[in-house]
């Protein structure tokens, strides 16, 4: 094994002169047909509380829940603060709805049921929420056994729950629900309930009229089938497109299901049997593929594309979010990896803990409710600004295209670039050897400026020195091509810190430092 000075060295050297983002590393590896991407911080800090100001000074507590309506404000179930939040236009936190209340030993607000307006509302645990039409939000208040609404004015009445567990159909107050979890509004007003602990779907008239739209076993259990034939566990999640087809995150069962307006229960995605230990709940796993090759953990908010092609799953424990194709039933990751974290950045490095909510908007833009980190987060597409279609490979630095007198290649599932077109685009320059095969790159020594140091690489060998030792062994060689000497990019740059993101839909890779 290579010192750890020896690898700073021809780390940085590499990154200076830009073989940094030279590397042996497939390209498939960030592919994707969705939009490259960047995940910021829309508002809240991992420090939990209660605090309503700008974006960088509010605190959330489990914030479960996100939407937006189409002025660009924000909405937010904060949770255990058992209160519903905007986030405006500018930037600014206020409270729409709910009072905070007391603290109990936890310091959790302690929840209530009371209709009201504003602050003089109470909930308690307000999960998911739905806008309808007209701007009216409908809050799956679990804790209440209740499904409230709350007007553009911040006026909240109850829809339909008595503030008691149970299990029954019926009008208003007479119905009865066990902690719904979410709900989703169609496109006649209707609103439906993912009633998670009664394992059913269920249906709100505009009269107030609650009925069972499918699910029907008090106990957690799955069967695909009609109305009560279909069996759930713990359905968490739930959407519904424009033409009344509902999806619904089952969560127990670790699998995404589909409604038709006739309550038909199919299977799109996720698979597996295994139970949790004394459990009904089946096991969490991760896997991307088609149908029941994929697997989820926890899944729970959901929220369907403006085209209504994709479906976005909060994949809560698996600290990811997901995209359902609903033609082909494809499932892929948008963002995240395995590891909870706190990590902004593009798609395939960002860290969240515990997704609990995705909301989809216009352009491909996804909101995130990162419930234990107490945030709201974004995910953006992200194509550089100047970027347009072109019949070969481009490669941007940031912004910028970088130029090539031979277009980039792809070989061996790998994309290469002409490493003496990287090293001008910084400004640095490179010596070749025609008869020695040789490329030498000097770099600067901030120790030592008078004695930069100096590395080589040869074609058709894969390692790099300095003088005659190897410092660095890539996976594959550098080649001749046309006359000049090709790379492969990306293993030395995420290395180093340098992102690397592959379109594989637009053949643009983007290296981002």
């Amino acid at each position: 094994m290579k010192s750890r000075t020896w690898y700073k060295k021809i780390s940085s050297a590499l990154l200076v002169v830009g073989l940094a983002w030279s590397a042996c590393f497939p390209v498939q590896a960030a592919a994707t047909d969705l939009p490259l991407s960047r995940i910021t911080t829309v508002a809240g800090s991992k420090q939990f509380g209660q605090k309503n100001g700008s974006a960088a000074q509010v605190q959330f507590r489990f914030p479960y829940s996100v939407v937006q309506n189409a002025a660009g404000e924000i909405f937010v179930a904060d949770s255990e603060n058992n209160q519903i939040r905007k986030i405006t236009e500018d930037g600014t936190i206020q409270t729409l709805a709910g009072g905070v209340g007391e603290k109990d030993k936890s310091c959790s607000c302690t929840g209530d049921l009371k209709d009201g307006i504003g602050t003089s509302a109470r909930f308690n645990l307000p999960q998911g929420i739905a806008l309808d039409a007209v701007g009216n939000l409908y809050v799956a208040d679990r804790m209440n056994h209740a499904i409230r609404k709350i007007t553009p004015d911040g006026t909240v009445s109850t829809l339909a729950g008595s503030g008691k567990s149970g299990y029954q159909d019926g009008t208003s107050k007479a119905a009865q629900f066990n902690e719904p979890g979410d709900v989703a509004v169609g496109p006649d007003g209707v609103v439906y309930v993912a009633d998670t602990l009664n394992h059913r779907i269920r249906k709100i008239a505009s009269d107030g009229t609650v009925r069972t739209l499918a699910g029907g076993q008090m106990d957690g259990a799955f069967r695909d089938g009609r109305g009560e034939e279909a069996l759930f566990n713990e359905p968490d999640g739930i959407a519904v497109d424009h033409k009344g087809v509902v999806y619904v995150a089952d969560t127990g069962n670790q699998r995404i299901r589909q409604i038709t307006p006739d309550g038909t229960v199919r299977t799109l995605a996720g698979g597996g049997n295994e139970k949790v230990e004394e459990s009904t709940v089946l096991a969490g796993d991760f896997a991307d593929g088609s149908g029941q090759e994929a697997r989820f953990a926890s899944p729970t908010g959901l929220s369907i594309s403006p085209d209504g092609k994709t479906l976005y799953i909060a994949d809560t424990n698996n600290q990811r979010i997901r995209a359902l194709a609903l033609d082909t039933h494809q499932v892929r990751t948008i963002a995240g990896v395995e590891e909870y974290g706190i990590w902004n950045g593009i798609e395939q490095n960002a860290r969240f803990d515990g997704p609990a909510d995705v909301w989809a908007g216009a352009g491909g833009t996804l909101l995130v409710a990162d419930s234990r980190n107490h945030m709201i987060r974004k995910i953006t597409p992200e194509l550089p600004a100047s970027y347009s279609k072109k019949s070969y490979i481009q490669l941007y630095l940031n912004d910028t295209e970088i130029t090539f007198p031979t277009a980039p290649l792809r070989k061996d599932n790998r994309v290469f670039v002409p490493v003496r077109a990287i090293a001008d685009a910084l400004g640095r320059t490179i010596e070749w050897d025609a008869s020695t095969q040789r490329v030498t790159i000097h770099v600067p020594n901030d120790d030592q400026p008078d004695k930069p140091h100096t590395f080589y690489l040869k074609v058709q060998d894969r390692n790099i020195y300095e003088g005659d030792t190897v410092v660095q062994t890539m996976d594959t060689a550098a080649f001749l091509h046309q006359g000049r000497v090709f790379i492969p990019v990306r293993y030395i740059a995420e290395m180093n810190g340098a992102s690397v993101q592959w379109d594989e839909k637009n053949e643009v890779v983007i290296l981002r430092k």
